[in-house]
């Protein structure tokens, strides 16, 4: 379990060792570089409730429900 606070170095680390998607709104976990073989859920927008956002990480799950069948990164924020 990651502490509150946790860096992004060790969002990665511990999303890497135990295969787990990441959601997030840092573009950090954007770079290639940096965010290693993980799947990425990326957001860009703010202003999305958390219940949409909830609501399209659902769909993407029921489309593709294994995560290494999912691109590096999905862009869940620019749905029309």
């Amino acid at each position: 379990m990651l502490e509150e606070g946790a860096t992004d170095e060790r969002i990665v680390a511990h999303a890497d060792t135990n295969g787990y998607l990441v959601l997030t709104h840092d573009d950090d976990f954007l770079r290639p570089e940096y965010r290693r073989e993980i799947r990425i859920l990326y957001y860009s927008s703010d202003s999305i409730d958390s219940y949409e956002i909830a609501d399209r990480v659902d769909r993407v799950t029921r489309y593709v429900p294994d995560p290494i069948d999912l691109p590096r990164v999905t862009n869940i924020g620019e749905w029309s």
